[in-house]
């Protein structure tokens, strides 16, 4: 945990960020996450806040992007044809 609370403080250097962004809370949260994965995280937070026009990273970004990175992009009202759900439950089978 201190290694990755270590690597988050500097990655969170290097974007603007407010004082409610706990580095030490996200390493807690992000367990087996490397170095490239953290970076990613707050890139992606970053880039979440540009989009909602925020003028720095709060703890939302920051849990969308972890979100994203473990869960996927959430694709809103995509419905899949019955092609795509058979090709999906081989490909997962």
């Amino acid at each position: 945990v201190k290694g990755r609370e270590e690597i988050l403080k500097l990655y969170l250097g290097r974007v603007r960020h407010n004082v409610d962004v706990d580095a030490l809370t996200i390493a807690r949260a992000t367990p087996g996450f490397a170095g490239a994965d953290l970076e990613n995280l707050v890139n992606q937070a970053a880039i979440f806040a540009g989009v909602q026009k925020a003028a720095s990273v709060c703890m939302e970004h920051v849990e969308h992007a972890k979100d994203k990175i473990l869960m996927g992009h959430h694709w809103k009202g995509k419905l899949l044809s019955e092609q795509e759900r058979t090709c999906t439950a081989y490909h997962e089978g």
